[in-house]
């Protein structure tokens, strides 16, 4: 196996990964959305905004 087929198939992993968080975190919005929907005025809170960040930026750090 050479070199540049090694990182292709690494490149498709890590590719595959960035898909997968990339998909949870449409939910997490699609799902916050729906919430703040139910919220007075449809105005989110504090809270619901910041855990809806925490999770973006706490997985980068």
């Amino acid at each position: 196996m050479t070199i540049f087929v090694r990182r292709i198939q690494h490149r498709i992993q890590e590719n595959r990964v960035k898909i997968e968080e990339m998909m949870k975190l449409q939910e997490r919005m699609e799902q916050a959305l729906e919430q703040w929907d139910l919220m007075p005025d449809g105005i989110p809170d504090g809270n619901s905004v910041c855990h809806l960040s925490y999770h973006r930026v706490g997985r980068r750090q």
